[in-house]
């Protein structure tokens, strides 16, 4: 399952994405991290 959460800046998408899947079970993971990962793999 994908659950995409959007919403204007300080509506609380980040602490719904990370309550969500413990009531779920399910992973969670931030696209922030992974653009995070992204941009630090990078050759310079």
């Amino acid at each position: 399952m994908l659950l995409l959460i959007a919403g204007t800046s300080h509506a609380g998408k980040t602490c719904l994405a990370q309550k969500l899947p413990e009531k779920l079970k399910y992973p969670y993971q931030s696209i922030d991290h992974l653009k995070t990962g992204l941009k630090s793999s990078r050759p310079p």
